[in-house]
């Protein structure tokens, strides 16, 4: 509490630091005790003061204490000297310096968005110096739906600094991966010349004016010695903070140690400084110094990026550089969402399917036909649209706004025009914070595009790789023969089949041979399909096949029954296409990508009404172990957990010590023999024509990579089952259904999700307690080689629980398995266990990731709808911390509140931007009252609800 004691004759203005918190005040004579969460400020009759304030929490809101505090402030303001006095809080210095950091974040982000934007269909690369970026804001929140790579280092240790590059995404380039250091940013990247395969370095740079130390000048310095030390031609960019420097003449003299040093550096690399004019006050700050003049034309200053002297005062430049690039073409698709769909149904009902398929008995001919029919209607009833630009254009009004601006830049050291000029750029801002509003409600209004629009913020959807680096390190720059070395790359991690062990084929009782098959049952499932316009290796989408489903059922059934009935599959339904997703950002490995399949929704309906027939036949016949969690119904990552870890409480209950391992399979889906399959599919009891068909579903398979519109060549599939489809994931469990069997190992127990694999041995301490686990070890070693799977060794991990836990060693292939140490955890089906069984390791992480999706919603976003606000919350937010939740459900106070916290803070943003534009809907106590409802503060509710 702050006590005012004997203050003669004041005057009180008190204001609320938010309106979550009450204010209670009470008069006691001439001492007057107030919340210390408040704000105070007090005026005498010549003079204002402005008090410190602390920042403890109080209770929420009351309909009593607000009421006296508007009397009281209505009864203050009445006799105020100052009608329109602005109060903030009191900050201790800390606290400012880190408001003000806050601060120039948002508005350094905020210009950059509106620069990347408005310059997107200007310049093909936009270098940043001070970007000021950390790590809670993620690319995709910068780039949004932007043409751009980017490219960034931001400061770790202290604030401020960082530098930042837009790449346009048809420019070929290469990142150069540079160490860290706290003193200086620094980021390098080579682009490649399309025509004549030359490449050239650019190294952008921000020595902050503070790095005084000659020692760590001299870090500097081996870094652009090293980077600039290349064969081939070099620029070095950015802001050096060197002014007393002169480019032109290059003397040395009254330089200090660390300025002659750079100079003799770009002397050494002969490079050439083009900038001639100052860019801050009177001095050259920012260099642009190559080694090829001759390519770096038509030089110009620019006005600074703001007019906020806290974003930059630095002049920005242009310049031309002499590279050939890519071109982007125009591309035109078919616009599905359109088409009369009214006529396509009428036109393919007149069609005499039966007459169409008797021209041919091959499945493949007849499928052909069925394609060609589709295609001649799909080509007179659906209209054809030009695909959107990548470039996104602004409102023609504001591009003659910036020309304008340009314009009077040319007259800058006049003192009027200066003024001009950033009354003009005050515009342009305002113009462009409109465009991005009214984008935004036009987005946010329509279902179609809202979840689109969000995630661009949360995740760069985008699938545009950048240059690869073969085996011969040689790079790689033109999408079809990215494609091509991704797809070499696949197809080498394919498994050939071992001739050494073959399954004894046994013969079950209960069978299953034929599947039924009929017309309602494929019209059901061609109406249940989604409104994706996918692509396929037939290219007719999931929205088509739903429009026309009446129409389409019949012939489907036709081809389904025939298919089954022939035990041939069409070619086009063995064909993939393999559209690669980055893992990592930027990256040169094909190995850092992963292959998401894409096949014809047509095959996957008839997989489906295989599937439904399958796993009835064999849930009846208990076929799977019930340590199998995946892809089951009645099972699931909860229900794995829940058992596995009621077993490693009760071992703590009962003084027990366990160890448990957890085993990784390279690209297990990738790596199972088709012979095996079958023949365990065989003993299973699937015979007959089910037993041809899938025969015939697996063999002969093929894919190609898709980068752009460019494709690979065709390559073979050999092993494994097909991903992405809707049988492949049933086939593997039943590939490694007897693994328990086989493993069996006295005490030892197995839980598997899928290809996830984790085994853990329960025991009273004593000298040959992990002589049963390796047991078990020895039998998998043996079971993954006759079933030709790979255990990842590096990979595989082991997890020590208990106090006298002995912290056994264990062998996989003859190498040690590394063990999670105390202060460490595992990631086990998305839940983090920790050898004390605590939460707090897996809490952390979920409340930091909550957050960071929370604010990067909340910066990326400027709606004050409530609706959407809620919506978002519920959807993007609340599965993160509601994940499992049966498992973790926390009983430490700290852990509650540190969930709690998620709930607490995006209450406060959300809600003043609810009460400030829906002043009638919503009273602040009604807004709270709402809060408790959408964003519970008792985490035992999420518990609950997770488990109805």
């Amino acid at each position: 509490m702050l006590q005012l004691k004997n203050v003669k004759d004041p005057w009180f203005l008190l204001g609320l630091k938010n309106l979550h918190y009450p204010l209670q005040v009470r008069g006691q004579q001439r001492m007057w005790q107030l919340p210390s969460a408040f704000w105070t400020c007090w005026m005498f009759r010549h003079s204002l003061v402005l008090c410190i304030g602390l920042a403890n929490l109080i209770q929420p809101i009351t309909h009593v204490a607000l009421g006296k505090w508007k009397q009281l402030r209505d009864g203050i303001r009445t006799k105020a000297k100052y009608k329109r006095l602005l109060i903030r809080p009191s900050l201790t210095k800390e606290e400012l310096e880190r408001e003000r950091e806050e601060r120039n974040k948002k508005w350094k982000m905020k210009e950059m968005n509106n620069i990347t934007t408005r310059e997107s269909n200007t310049y093909q690369i936009l270098l940043f110096t001070e970007s000021w970026l950390g790590h809670s804001i993620n690319d995709p929140q910068l780039i949004q739906n932007l043409p751009y790579n980017i490219i960034r280092s931001d400061r770790q240790s202290k604030k401020g600094g960082g530098v930042c590059v837009f790449l346009a995404k048809n420019i070929s380039f290469l990142k150069i991966d540079i160490p860290k250091n706290k003193n200086f940013d620094l980021c390098a990247f080579d682009i490649f010349d399309s025509k004549t395969i030359s490449k050239h370095r650019f190294i952008l740079v921000y020595r902050p004016p503070s790095l005084t130390n000659f020692d760590e000048n001299l870090d500097l310095l081996d870094q652009l010695s090293i980077l600039g030390s290349v064969n081939f031609s070099t620029t070095i960019l950015g802001d050096l903070n060197l002014p007393k420097i002169n480019w032109d003449t290059k003397s040395s003299t009254n330089l200090n140690q660390t300025e002659k040093c750079f100079l003799e550096l770009s002397n050494q690399l002969e490079l050439t400084q083009m900038i001639t004019f100052p860019t801050r006050e009177n001095n050259v700050l920012d260099i642009l110094l190559t080694y090829t003049p001759h390519i770096i034309t038509n030089i110009q200053s620019l006005p600074p990026f703001s007019q906020n002297d806290h974003i930059s005062d630095h002049l920005s430049f242009k310049f031309q550089l002499c590279f050939s690039q890519e071109q982007q073409t125009s591309l035109t698709k078919l616009d599905y969402k359109n088409a009369n769909y009214d006529n396509i149904n009428t036109y393919l009902s007149y069609i005499d399917w039966n007459n169409v398929f008797s021209y041919s008995t091959e499945i493949d001919a007849q499928y052909q036909s069925f394609i060609n029919i589709i295609k001649t209607a799909i080509h007179l009833y659906t209209p054809i649209k030009k695909s959107k630009s990548l470039i996104s254009k602004l409102p023609k009004h504001i591009q003659s706004m910036i020309i304008n601006r340009d314009k009077l830049f040319s007259q800058y050291q006049n003192t009027q025009i200066i003024e001009k000029i950033n009354q003009t750029s005050q515009k342009i801002d305002m113009e462009i914070q409109r465009y991005y509003r009214n984008r935004e409600n036009s987005k946010m209004s329509k279902i179609e595009t809202k979840y689109d629009f969000v995630a661009n913020f949360l995740k760069n959807k985008k699938t545009n790789i950048p240059t690869l680096i073969d085996e011969e390190n040689n790079p790689i720059f033109k999408d079809n023969e990215k494609a091509e070395q991704i797809a070499i790359f696949i197809e080498k991690t394919q498994t050939k089949q071992s001739s050494h062990y073959n399954i004894t084929l046994k013969n079950p009782q209960q069978k299953i041979n034929n599947i039924d098959i009929s017309e309602l049952n494929v019209f059901e499932l061609l109406s249940n399909l989604s409104n994706k316009i996918n692509e396929s290796s037939d290219n007719i989408p999931e929205y088509f096949l739903k429009k026309c489903s009446a129409t389409l059922a019949y012939p489907l059934y036709y081809l389904f029954s025939k298919s089954f009935i022939s035990s041939e599959l069409p070619e086009k339904w063995k064909e993939a296409i393999i559209v690669p997703i980055p893992k990592i950002v930027n990256s040169s490995s094909p190995n850092d990508y992963r292959p998401i399949s894409l096949l014809s929704p047509i095959s996957k309906i008839m997989e489906k009404i295989i599937y439904a027939q399958l796993v009835k036949f064999i849930e009846t016949n208990n076929i799977l172990p019930d340590s199998q969690h995946g892809f089951r119904t009645s099972k699931s990552v909860t229900s794995q957990l829940l058992e596995t870890f009621n077993d490693l409480t009760n071992s703590i209950e009962n003084k027990e010590i366990v160890d448990v391992i957890y085993f990784d399979y390279r690209k297990a889906f990738d790596s199972i023999s088709h012979k095996k399959l079958l023949d365990k599919l065989t003993n299973f009891g699937v015979t007959g024509a089910l037993h041809k068909w899938i025969t015939s579903y697996l063999s002969n398979r093929k894919f190609k990579v898709k980068i752009q519109t460019s494709f690979s060549n065709t390559k073979s599939i050999i092993s494994g089952v097909p991903q992405g489809s809707i049988l492949g994931p049933l086939l593997f469990i039943l590939y490694i259904s007897d693994l328990p069997e086989k493993c069996k190992t006295k005490g030892v127990e197995i839980k598997l999700f899928a290809d996830d694999l984790k085994a853990y041995y329960i025991s009273k301490p004593s000298p040959s307690f992990s002589s049963t686990l390796q047991n078990f070890i020895s039998k998998l070693e043996i079971y993954s080689t006759q079933n030709d799977l790979i255990l990842s060794t590096e990979k595989c991990k082991v997890l020590h629980i208990g106090r006298q836990n002995p912290n056994s060693q264990y062998s996989l292939y003859n190498s040690l398995i590394s063990s999670i140490q105390k202060e460490e955890s595992i990631r086990d089906l998305g839940v983090y266990f920790q050898s004390n069984l605590k939460w707090d390791s897996h809490i952390n992480i979920i409340v930091s990731k909550a957050k960071k999706v929370m604010f990067t919603i909340i910066k990326s976003l400027k709606t004050n709808n409530p609706d959407i606000l809620l919506n978002l919350y519920k959807i993007y937010i609340r599965p993160i911390i509601e994940f499992a939740s049966p498992i973790f459900n926390p009983y430490l106070k700290k852990d509650i509140e540190h969930i709690e916290t998620i709930s607490s803070k995006i209450s406060y943003p959300f809600i003043p931007r609810i009460i400030r534009n829906f002043p009638n809907r919503f009273t602040p106590n009604q807004a709270l009252k709402n809060r408790s409802k959408f964003f519970p503060q008792n985490y035992t509710w999420i518990c609950q609800n997770q488990s109805k």
